[in-house]
């Protein structure tokens, strides 16, 4: 295939004009005097060194015509027809830092041109290409603003545009990358942008000017700041419908008209977008948590910070409509070096068999309602709707959003309970009902004792009076033929049985208290 523009140097046109004057080919007259100083010489070398120029000449002008080998202002005119222009001294540059919290289980490339946003600040890209190595949590790369710093700003709103922090939003997510920060100020720029500079913002232009795609109008919200944008198209039957869902905090009036803007700019003709918020669900997340040992109150609040700042990660990361797992809380508590187990929290009312619970606000009062028993899936987690988005109510209101609450190791104190029915009394339940009632009130009454035990720090006592009180405000005393209760200390496998006549055994206790087996004799089951 012969290329398009085949240059030729002095040499090769000196060579094959002789060859061709001695050829005689066309009935001339053969000219074989090439010999050096040779007047058919002389002329033929003349003629081939101004040929050899044009020939150089040209090439230069087809170099120019293309992105790859223009230069100085051949190159502004060829990336002129992207609508781009050579960056002029004034943006801003710097350098940011992404980051992800676990080691990289292979290397992560960052390519050249990747995007970093931040709010109010002139939207930013990576100059050069880097990557987050194998078994490394961050890389950091040089960065400068694609638009200008604004004209005017004071002293001290530059120093705000520019202050450490203010870049946190990569408009294009990178696998694997979680996170983006710039740790040092950003600086305006003195040098005009260089001529490799300005070739591979081109490249990046050419691979972003496909409008009118999902991804398009995701990019041109998030170089706005927004951080959470989702582009969903909700109905088959309805081609030609769009709906954004921005589930950033602060999506406010201001940032609302912005996003419009934006989606104006970028949808294709015939495209019907809308633009929604979401309703947010604020989770709390409440769990009792043994340690590995002793702790001093210090070593508590920094434990306590940290599975506080995991679980604000992971539920600040959730996207709209994406449930909140139990799972992935438990394993983000379990995994903390000094914690050794995780229970759900005990109430007055029982367990609620979930770490997690939901609030949503009311419209009408502005009050925080809760919405667990409607959100609450079997497997424990909260199901979130496709406009709706979990997170953490971090604002001083209440509930607070977790209640963790840290307990030292040891043997806990298993309480066993055996009832005897008079089925022939006419308030008499049924075994399984008998032991549901049984079960709920054991658990009703450890719960209480465990609330005094934090609220006064005094041991938790059981008691036969105590317990059988409790399990008769469930079950009529004239259907109980008989009820027994022992105690198991696991720490010595100490065996107390609690009687009700004559001196009555008691049992004090600092560990937890757990309700272990209990048994109705004569149809009842039992269960741990």
């Amino acid at each position: 295939m012969a290329e398009t523009f085949l240059k030729k140097d002095f040499a090769s046109i000196v060579r094959g004009l002789l060859e061709d004057l001695a050829s005689g080919e066309g009935g001339r007259v053969a000219i074989t005097d090439a010999t050096e100083g040779s007047v058919v010489r002389t002329l033929a070398e003349a003629f081939s060194r101004e040929l050899a120029v044009a020939y150089a000449q040209l090439d230069q002008v087809y170099q120019l015509g293309y992105l790859d080998t223009a230069h100085g202002a051949a190159l502004d005119n060829v990336v002129a027809l992207l609508g781009l222009s050579r960056r002029r001294g004034g943006y801003l540059q710097g350098t940011v830092t992404f980051t992800r919290a676990t080691p990289a289980p292979e290397q992560i490339p960052i390519p050249q041109g990747t995007p970093v946003a931040g709010r109010d600040v002139p939207p930013v890209e990576t100059a050069a290409p880097t990557s987050i190595p194998r078994g490394g949590t961050e890389a950091t790369v040089s960065v400068r603003s694609v638009e200008p710093v604004p004209a005017g700003l004071t002293p001290d709103e530059l120093a705000a545009l520019t202050a450490p922090g203010v870049l946190d939003v990569m408009p294009r997510p990178l696998h694997g990358v979680e996170g983006v920060t710039n740790r040092v100020p950003l600086v305006p720029q003195a040098q005009d942008e260089t001529d490799d500079e300005l070739r591979e913002r081109a490249r990046h232009r050419l691979s972003s000017t496909n409008l009118g795609t999902p991804q398009s109008l995701q990019r041109a919200l998030r170089s706005l700041g927004l951080s959470h944008v989702e582009v969903q198209e909700p109905f088959q039957d309805q081609p030609g419908y769009v709906e954004v869902v921005v589930g950033d905090v602060d999506f406010d009036d201001t940032l609302r008209e912005r996003a419009l803007r934006a989606i104006e700019e970028t949808r294709p003709a015939g495209i019907r977008v809308h633009l929604r918020g979401v309703t947010w669900v604020w989770v709390q997340v409440e769990a009792s948590l043994e340690l590995d040992q002793e702790r001093n109150e210090a070593e508590r609040r920094t434990i306590e910070s940290e599975l506080q700042a995991q679980l604000t990660q992971y539920l600040s990361g959730l996207k709209a409509g994406e449930s909140v797992r139990e799972s992935k809380v438990r394993n983000l508590l379990a995994s903390h070096d000094n914690v050794r187990d995780v229970h759900a929290r005990r109430t007055a009312a029982g367990t609620t068999g979930s770490l997690l619970r939901a609030f949503v606000e009311n419209p009408a009062t502005g009050e925080l309602e809760e919405q667990t028993h409607r959100r609450l899936l079997r497997n424990g987690d909260l199901q979130v709707g496709t406009t709706e988005r979990a997170g953490v109510e971090l604002r001083k209101r209440q509930p607070e959003p977790f209640l963790l609450k840290l307990e030292p190791p040891g043997p806990k104190v298993r309480l066993r309970a055996e009832l005897q029915l008079r089925t022939s009394a006419p308030a008499a339940p049924t075994a399984p009902q008998a032991e549901a009632k049984l079960d709920q009130a054991l658990r009703a009454h450890l719960a209480r004792l465990e609330q005094e035990f934090v609220e006064q720090g005094t041991p938790r006592v059981l008691a036969y009076a105590g317990l059988s009180a409790s399990v008769e405000q469930e079950i009529a005393p004239e259907a109980i033929t008989s009820l027994r209760f022992s105690v198991v200390h696991e720490r010595d496998g100490r065996v107390l049985e609690l009687v009700k006549a004559g001196d009555e055994e008691t049992l004090e206790a600092r560990e937890r208290l757990e309700l272990g087996r209990v048994l109705v004799p004569g149809g009842g089951g039992g269960h741990g």
